[in-house]
């Protein structure tokens, strides 16, 4: 049986089924509780997302109205202008978050269990806690690999609310850069 570093020999001679089925339980409660935190980034981003869309529309539709009712281009267009695209590109890194990534997900398949490695001992006890232990070594990889995946996604979602929380500040140099200009 292939089993991963926390798993020694010495805990797979131990380990009784009732405990390997409880490690498995509280595991797969683990595994659940990342795979929920999916949705939740996904649903902050949604929320940042149509934020900053908003705000992309709202300025455009300033800097054409300014322009049609000025004929020309002033401070506050030329301010909300590259406003509007500061803003995009915060929108360019909300939305990869929403680029599908693969999660490892709970469960195997019943072909995973029927493998030398288990089935060649003929003790019925020790099969069963070794596909226990299996299982508790892969929901541990698939716990690792969700939790990076999440962890890269945490980062891009306070990237870009940093990014909107700094937004007045980007204004106000813009404004100020746009009042030399013209």
């Amino acid at each position: 049986m292939d089993k991963a570093s926390f798993v020694s020999q010495e805990y797979f001679d131990l380990i009784t089924e009732q405990e390997a089925k409880f490690i498995l339980d509280h595991a797969e409660k683990q595994l659940k509780d990342i795979l929920d935190t999916n949705l939740l980034i996904v649903s902050r981003s949604t929320t940042l997302l149509t934020l900053a869309v908003g705000l992309i529309v709202g300025l455009i539709g300033f800097c054409i109205n300014r322009h049609e009712t000025l004929h020309e281009w002033d401070e506050l267009s030329f301010c909300a202008g590259w406003g509007a695209v500061y803003i995009f590109i915060i929108a360019i890194v909300i939305v990869q978050n929403f680029i599908p990534k693969s999660y490892l997900i709970p469960g195997a398949e019943p072909k995973d269990f029927f493998i030398d490695n288990v089935f060649n001992k003929t003790n019925a006890a020790y099969r069963l806690i070794a596909i226990y232990v299996n299982e508790i070594v892969q929901t541990q990889v698939k716990i690792n690999y969700n939790k990076n995946t999440n962890d890269k996604r945490w980062r891009l979602f306070n990237i870009s609310l940093f990014m909107i929380a700094g937004t007045p500040l980007v204004f106000a140099g813009i404004y100020g850069l746009s009042t030399r200009l013209f």
